[in-house]
């Protein structure tokens, strides 16, 4: 028995997943368990993110996305904008509020010398590292800034109906999304993604041993990896050139031409609210400047023509490590007709897709109930 590893930050799993795939298309295997974790809980994920950056820029850069984050703040106290006993007021709030929710893992109002300032725990993960690009995609397309609110309830509704779902909000409300605090301009509190632990391991295995399978099954009709450097000049963070080109070879695999209309649902890699109208136009569902159309239009709902995330997405359970990978398995979920509560009638053709680093490992596949040749 042969064992290999994976690195691809958000989407080693899905790498190791392609990994696999790839040793069954060539005989190398005829059946592969893949399995992948995240356990953000023993340590502070805001260091480990610094430091696993290394390798990419080939310097150390100590800034964390908290410094960062301080660093914002202190351009708008400069600005005028704003004050530091505001600032401080914001983080008191969520303290005390924290108190009633048995779930917080930080509660309470700890003083920390004059003012209250202390991080949300959201903000362990990077979304000042993403906020100037979804600032610059409402730029270029002039969408609405309740685009990013109507995907975190739309997700955190569907999380309901997902045991599996780490965050369960039973209130959730548009009214609670559209006045939760502002972290990094546009992306409020509740667009982002929790930090969480959890894992998810696949079987995949060649045609025999799927046609030997005792339940339905997911054939797959096209799968494919791409990467390309965080950062190089040029380089557009809007709609990396990586994830483009990786949709495309999946859906020549699959026999795909009209992505909007063969597919059935989408199970995709959103971590900001905002990745859900920037990533369609990425991946092919929506032509350049027109994904916040679908999510405005409720197309994107789980009782839309293109339901995306009905498992409620990384919106709602991110176990970093496995959460890319946790996309490919409810495609597959959705094809088999074994999705529970959030299953989309009819879903046949479903992709899932992944993504991870600073925009920079990108994977696809697609999945269908039938075989390819069938």
């Amino acid at each position: 028995m042969a064992v290999h590893g994976a690195r691809g930050r958000c989407a080693r799993g899905d790498w190791a997943l392609y990994e696999a795939w790839v040793k069954l298309l060539t005989g190398e295997a005829d059946t592969a368990l893949v399995h992948s974790y995240g356990k953000s809980s023993p340590g502070r994920l805001r260091d480990v993110l610094t430091r696993q950056l290394d390798p990419y820029y080939l310097a150390p850069l100590w800034p964390d996305s908290v410094a960062l984050a301080a660093l914002q703040a202190q351009a708008l106290i400069d600005a005028g904008d704003t004050d530091e006993a505001a600032l401080a007021a914001v983080a008191g709030r969520n303290r005390i509020a924290a108190v009633a929710n048995p779930y917080a893992q930080e509660r309470g109002d700890r003083p920390q010398g004059e003012y209250v300032v202390r991080p949300l725990r959201r903000g362990d993960c990077p979304p000042v590292l993403f906020a100037p690009h979804v600032r610059a995609y409402m730029r270029r397309t002039d969408a609405p800034d309740t685009v990013g609110a109507l995907v975190a309830y739309k997700d955190r509704r569907n999380a309901l109906r997902n045991p599996y779902a780490h965050l369960h909000e039973k209130d959730i409300t548009m009214e609670k999304v559209r006045s939760s605090p502002m972290l990094w301009d546009p992306i409020r509190y509740s667009e982002t993604c929790p930090s969480s632990d959890g894992a998810c391991a696949m079987v995949l295995t060649d045609e025999a041993g799927g046609r030997r399978a005792p339940g339905p099954v997911a054939w797959v009709h096209g799968g494919a990896m791409r990467s390309e450097p965080t950062m190089f000049a040029g380089k557009d963070f809007v709609s990396p050139r990586a994830g483009r080109d990786c949709a495309a070879d999946v859906y020549r695999q699959a026999g795909i031409t009209d992505p909007r209309r063969q597919i059935d649902a989408v199970e995709m890699y959103v971590p900001f609210s905002w990745y859900e109208p920037m990533r369609l136009e990425n991946i092919g569902f929506a032509p350049e400047g027109e994904g916040w159309k679908l999510t405005e239009s409720g197309v994107t709902e789980l009782d839309g023509d293109l339901p995306v995330n009905p498992s409620g997405g990384v919106l709602s359970t991110n176990p970093i490590g496995a959460s890319g990978m946790i996309r490919f398995a409810e495609a597959t979920l959705q094809v088999r007709g074994t999705a529970g509560g959030h299953q989309v009638d009819g879903a046949r053709p479903a992709p899932g897709h992944a993504y991870g680093g600073g925009s920079q490992f990108f994977a696809l596949w697609v999945v269908g109930s039938g075989h390819p040749g069938e």
